[in-house]
């Protein structure tokens, strides 16, 4: 290893924090092809970004109004609003689809 490079667990911990900080976005190449380059992305996913429990969640009224307001996700509170991650959208002969 050469004495000028910074130990990797360092250049971990600063890539992380740039990464949060939304300063820098890390790329990686792969194929989904046979896996190939699928177990990198997901190995970056859980050492590069922050979970959930990290990250303030914030929701946008569905009115006219847009406001944004900041909501608790992980809450055993029965009467809380529901909230839902739409991950895939499919517009068809039926219209949208999520």
């Amino acid at each position: 290893m050469n004495d000028k490079m910074p130990p990797v667990d360092i250049l971990r911990k600063v890539i992380r924090k740039l990464t949060i900080d939304m300063k820098i976005l890390p790329v990686f190449c792969g194929s989904a092809y046979k896996n190939k380059g699928v177990q990198p992305v997901l190995d970056a996913v859980c050492e590069y970004l922050p979970s959930p429990n990290q990250r303030k969640c914030v929701a946008y009224q569905s009115d006219d109004s847009g406001k944004e307001e900041e909501i608790e996700l992980n809450t055993s509170d029965a009467k809380a609003p529901f909230v839902g991650l739409a991950f895939k959208l499919e517009t068809n002969q039926y219209g949208q689809l999520t």
